[in-house]
């Protein structure tokens, strides 16, 4: 786990490091750019202009600790105070991390039980996931 990589997140360009091994194991996407030969990883760094740096920042800890950190810092739909789980969920599938979309559903499950989704995320959820998608199936 000593290895690490900058990850370069958001249009601001937040520079955050995390294992490289982690990231490696957990998504295919980061596989791919780790050992596919992507240009950036030759200088340990990918870019991710498209990314959220709170929501990265959550994932980052998921892939050390295997914890959401929940409820404080995750919500379903908009709040200050956190980052939607619905945007974590997004991020994980676009970055082909399944095993992090699983635990995110499950916690979307449980926050359903006690209150309704919001139109607001039901329209954020249909505008980031593809058709077939699980998280808009659900929604």
């Amino acid at each position: 786990l000593t290895e690490t990589i900058t990850l370069v997140v958001g249009p601001n360009q937040v520079r955050m490091s995390c294992s490289k091994v982690l990231l490696g194991y957990f998504s295919a996407f980061f596989r791919s750019a780790f050992y596919g030969g992507f240009a950036q990883t030759l200088q340990n760094e990918i870019e991710l202009p498209e990314e959220d740096p709170a929501v990265m920042t959550i994932l980052i800890k998921w892939l050390y600790t295997g914890q959401l950190f929940t409820p404080d810092l995750l919500s379903l739909g908009h709040s200050t105070a956190s980052v939607p789980l619905e945007e974590l969920w997004v991020m994980a599938d676009r970055l082909l991390i399944p095993s992090l979309s699983n635990h995110v559903m499950h916690e979307i499950c449980k926050w359903c039980v006690n209150q309704c989704i919001e139109a607001e995320t039901a329209e954020y959820v249909y505008n980031n996931t593809a058709k077939g998608s699980k998280l808009r199936q659900f929604v």
